[in-house]
């Protein structure tokens, strides 16, 4: 049995896998209105697959400043699919996007002006796993929201700071 597989598709993402994307908010109802879903598909860093090429999850990621930290960063969300949501799949979509983002700013042309990644962990199981500092991908813990979620941070090898 062939395992899941992640696709990075940043930072050019097309219509059909734009559109596979819509469908999947849809149905799983991740998303409230068709405006925000097209919006946030062309975001799309990479994306989760069965074995039978179904997809399962995406990843998005916006560019913003970080009002805490004061430097640009990619504002990083990933869903999966609820009946995709045992085992690591999360985990790896999460991973991939972070492989895909930090080659895409180690490029002659990054996408954006980006220094790392960071995230809020609305899913309690990524939080549950939350009381290390600095997780093995690398990211690190920086504290909560208002809305009481963990924040994460991942800063790009080789970034500078943004003056």
């Amino acid at each position: 049995m062939s395992e899941n597989r992640i696709e990075p598709c940043w930072p050019h993402v097309g219509p059909e896998l734009a559109a596979e994307i819509v469908a999947l908010w849809r149905q799983e109802k991740a998303i409230d209105t068709p405006a925000e879903m097209q919006r946030r598909s062309a975001e799309a860093v990479c994306v989760a697959r069965g074995a039978d090429g179904t997809l399962l999850g995406v990843a998005t990621a916006q560019a913003q400043l970080i009002p805490f930290l004061g430097q640009p960063m990619y504002y990083l969300r990933a869903f999966v699919a609820a009946n995709a949501r045992r085992g690591i799949l999360g985990y790896r979509l999460m991973r991939g996007a972070q492989e895909t983002l930090a080659a895409d700013a180690a490029s002659a042309a990054p996408a954006s002006a980006a220094i790392g990644i960071f995230l809020e962990l609305e899913n309690p199981a990524f939080a549950r796993d939350g009381d290390r500092a600095v997780w093995r991908s690398g990211f690190a813990y920086a504290g909560i929201t208002p809305r009481g979620l963990q924040r994460r941070i991942w800063y790009f090898p080789e970034a500078r700071l943004r003056r």
